[in-house]
């Protein structure tokens, strides 16, 4: 009884282990396309680093040396219009109001700590600082975006409400 208990359970694993690797390998060619996309866009005049060695990429269309930065200690929502597009130029989600900072995905914090308020970049995120492997799931079961998948957005960004701001 323990004997046949232990084989399957073994057996289930093994299972796991072959779908669960499948699963991964079947995105692969998202993740090495979007590598390959960054490095060559790398090599444009117009696209800059982020300084912190993160593999960010932007290009200015407007500074605003006026603007404020954020304060992550103090920040609790940004007012943002920003388009995200797959590497093929695709327009994946467009959006213009305010969301809480925290809930932006991680490589879009970044950028808005480098922008000040009324500036407009374009900007490549690697995967890794967006949803990663774990994309983001669709409502019918799928995937909306697919893990490892690079996105590149064209952000605008134009308030900060702090928590310490007064209502």
């Amino acid at each position: 009884m323990k004997k046949n208990l232990f084989f399957r359970i073994l057996i289930s694993s093994l299972f796991a282990l072959v779908l669960f690797s499948s699963c991964e390998d079947k995105y692969m060619d998202t993740k090495d396309a979007g590598e390959e996309y960054l490095k060559k866009n790398a090599e444009s005049d117009t696209v800059q680093l982020l300084a912190n060695g993160n593999g960010i990429q932007y290009k200015v269309y407007y500074n605003n040396p006026y603007g404020e930065n954020v304060n992550t200690a103090l920040v609790s929502l940004v007012k943002i219009h920003y388009t995200a597009y797959f590497i093929d130029g695709t327009k994946y989600e467009e959006y213009n109001g305010y969301k809480g900072y925290s809930y932006l995905p991680y490589g879009l914090q970044e950028v808005l700590r480098k922008m000040k308020t009324g500036s407009k970049w374009r900007v490549w995120i690697p995967q890794n600082l967006l949803y990663g492997s774990d994309g983001t799931e669709s409502s019918s079961g799928g995937y909306s975006i697919d893990p490892y998948t690079t996105l590149y957005y064209d952000v605008e960004f134009l308030e900060i409400i702090n928590s310490s701001d007064p209502d």
